[in-house]
């Protein structure tokens, strides 16, 4: 419990440091919170939103992760890894490129039903499989979709710029319409989670031993899959494609609070929503009025930590 506490009040600190460093002005305390009371100025219309948009996306993706790998029992499972991200991507570029006027409005839409689309492949290809099979049928699928990427990026290059920012998790311009479309799937991510997570504990010890136990893997496996690819593809709607967060930072809850999905679902959760939080407010005020997109700073913490764990032999479950 402590150490919920202590992830709750830095998350809280972080969040007013985001809300009061900006690229054109910085406000004190009382000023962000005098703008917030009032329901108007730069800080309730732009910041505070952004932040808020990046803390759900970083919990969705988090939760996303830690379900995956206690799906598969594999440490380096993640929606990334998996294509998920990668399907949200597609679906967007390919809208962006066609008709982004009349798909602009409703493109969060289109990158779920794309990251939605994906899933459903590989689950379909993947079922009944081993974990190894079904992993690597993600990895596959991610990389084929990721060439069309780079060929329609290629093909198109005058006109894909904004197809590029996107696909780097970019947070810019997010408002309260993003945060609402995203909350419900972040309640449904954390209560979800929480709900199966005394039924999914028993698959760290094998589908044998758990069946053993009157664990139904037909019922549970499913949903673990859904509860995954809903959370991860209502992040990619809303932030792009934002790597290792659903790869690292489960591997950092569990060894902060165990592998009981009971405590490791809302404790990663509310560490992912800190760590993309902490990397879109990097990426802002590091070079003002340069923005750096969340993803890159997310890529750059991430995978040295990930190159540590490999090296210390710390991916097991």
């Amino acid at each position: 419990m402590a150490k919920f506490v202590v992830l709750l009040v830095m998350l809280a600190v972080v969040i007013v440091l985001s809300l009061s460093f900006g690229a054109t002005d910085s406000l004190t305390p009382g000023a962000v919170v005098n703008e917030i009371v009032a329901g108007n100025g730069v800080v309730y219309l732009f910041r505070l939103p952004r932040a808020l948009a990046a803390v759900l996306v970083g919990l969705c993706f988090a939760i996303s992760g830690t379900v995956l790998q206690s799906l598969t029992r594999n440490p380096l499972a993640s929606p990334d890894l998996l294509g998920v991200t990668s399907g949200g991507g597609l679906a967007t570029v390919i809208a962006i490129l066609v008709a982004p006027a009349a798909i602009g409005p409703y493109i969060t839409w289109v990158a779920f039903v794309g990251a939605s689309m994906v899933a459903a492949v590989i689950w379909f290809l993947g079922r009944g499989a081993s974990a190894q099979r079904f992993i690597l049928t993600g990895v596959a699928l991610s990389a084929f979709t990721h060439a069309i990427i780079t060929l329609l990026l290629v093909t198109y290059a005058p006109s894909a710029a904004e197809a590029m920012i996107w696909l780097k998790g970019s947070l810019f311009g997010r408002g309260w319409v993003h945060v609402k479309h995203l909350l419900p799937w972040a309640c449904f991510a954390v209560v979800g989670g929480i709900v199966v997570a005394h039924q999914a504990n028993p698959l760290v010890l094998g589908p044998t031993i758990a069946t053993t136990l009157g664990i139904r893997l037909s019922v549970l496996r499913p949903c673990l899959w859904l509860l995954s690819v809903a959370s991860a593809a209502a992040a990619v709607a809303v932030a792009g494609t934002i790597g290792f967060v659903g790869l690292i930072v489960p591997h950092v809850a569990r060894r902060l609070c165990g592998p009981d999905l009971r405590f490791t679902v809302p404790f990663s959760g509310l560490l992912g929503g800190l760590f993309v939080l902490l990397a879109d407010t990097a990426g802002r005020v590091i070079a003002p009025p340069l923005e750096i997109p969340a993803g890159l700073i997310c890529a750059f913490l991430g995978a040295p930590y990930f190159g540590y764990l490999l090296v210390k032999g710390k991916t097991d479950l």
